[in-house]
């Protein structure tokens, strides 16, 4: 992978971590970290993230952004959105942060995935 990739994986993995819970509702980034992860959902969340970049990378350009992501570059704000659209949280592709029509169609890619916990 190329490091924008890199940065898009390992964006997508920590906010993963940080938004899902644990049952007693602790985030789960506040008891576990990405070695702890299982070897199948990595490589689960890995290949989701492939496709995704291969079908949308073209669309995940400055350009495309509303306003530049404070201390990230593009593919770790896409990173992170693709892990909240997909999951269904308050904040993610289509929350004003990318140009339309990247954000729907982003959006939309992203929603094809269904949830992943």
């Amino acid at each position: 992978m190329s490091q924008s990739h890199d940065e898009f994986f390992q964006a997508y993995v920590d906010c993963m971590l940080w938004s899902t819970c644990c049952e007693d509702g602790t985030p789960l980034d506040e008891r576990f970290f990405i070695d702890d992860i299982d070897d199948k959902d990595m490589k689960e969340m890995l290949g989701d993230c492939e496709d995704f970049l291969l079908q949308c990378d073209h669309l995940i350009i400055e350009d495309n952004l509303t306003k530049k992501p404070h201390n990230q570059s593009v593919h770790e704000q896409a990173g992170q959105d693709f892990s909240l659209t997909r999951n269904g949280h308050g904040a993610g592709f289509w929350d004003g942060d990318w140009e339309e029509p990247a954000a729907s169609t982003l959006t939309d890619k992203s929603k094809e995935y269904g949830s992943f916990d």
